[in-house]
């Protein structure tokens, strides 16, 4: 596609996505692991409470995050089993528990949450509790069962 079928970039941007952009070069410039870029990111957006979607075989790595996070926000976290959704709930013909990735989004939203943060949920349900968020959504760990988590192991 070249330019001149794109709208003008500035113009793509409305005013909170400004604030953030503002935000996001700041804590850039902060340097640091992304846990402590993702804590001044969110203190320079003025985020209060934040929440943490789950896979509950990340539950782990998800309980230290918000340990992390609650030394300077209020932490929600779901896993992706709430509410205990079935697969023939959503599928015809299938069986067995299902993960719940709007589930997930709806109690952020619910909570009220201001930045959720997606940990290993998998592909294509990351996509689905993105969708459904109504809170700015940022990964912080993918799951990759093949690479130990690390796809980007997958272009070598």
């Amino acid at each position: 596609m070249d330019d001149a079928n794109v709208r003008s970039a500035a113009d793509l941007y409305d005013e909170l996505d400004r604030r953030m952009i503002a935000a996001i070069l700041e804590s850039k410039a902060s340097g640091g692991s992304r846990v402590e870029q993702l804590i001044e990111l969110a203190r320079l957006m003025g985020v209060m409470r934040i929440g943490i979607a789950h896979c509950v075989g990340f539950a782990e790595p998800a309980e230290r995050l918000a340990k992390y996070l609650e030394e300077h926000f209020e932490v929600v976290t779901v896993d992706c089993k709430v509410g205990g959704l079935q697969a023939e709930e959503i599928v015809p013909d299938a069986t067995g528990a299902l993960c719940n990735p709007a589930g997930q989004a709806d109690a952020l939203n619910m909570a009220g949450t201001d930045l959720n943060i997606s940990v290993g949920l998998c592909l294509g349900h990351d996509m689905i509790f993105q969708k459904h968020s109504i809170a700015p959504v940022t990964v912080f760990a993918v799951k990759d069962r093949a690479t130990n988590h690390q796809p980007l192991d997958a272009l070598k």
